[in-house]
Order: structure tokens, then sequence, then C-alpha cells
């Protein structure tokens, strides 16, 4: 045992970090599109 040891929690937090970089980025290009459609600068 080398003492790396990833309990429940930090498991846990570190999915919650990508789904919420995932959902951000998703949202981002969501709103770019929405922009792009409502400005008809594409």
């Amino acid at each position: 045992d080398d003492g790396v040891e990833i309990t429940e929690e930090e498991v846990k937090r570190g999915l919650m970090d990508t789904v919420k970089n995932v959902a951000k980025n998703l949202a981002g290009h969501m709103l770019d599109k929405l922009k792009c459609k409502i400005t008809g600068s594409c």
C-alpha cells in the first residue's frame, strides 16, 4: 500500500466537477448557436 487511497467522496467530487465542466461547455456551445441564429452572424 503506497498510501494512495481514493475515497468515495473524492470520486463523487471528481465526477461532479467533470459533469459541471461538460454542462458548462454544452451550455456555451448552445448559447453560441442561439446567438448565431438570432443575430444572423454565423
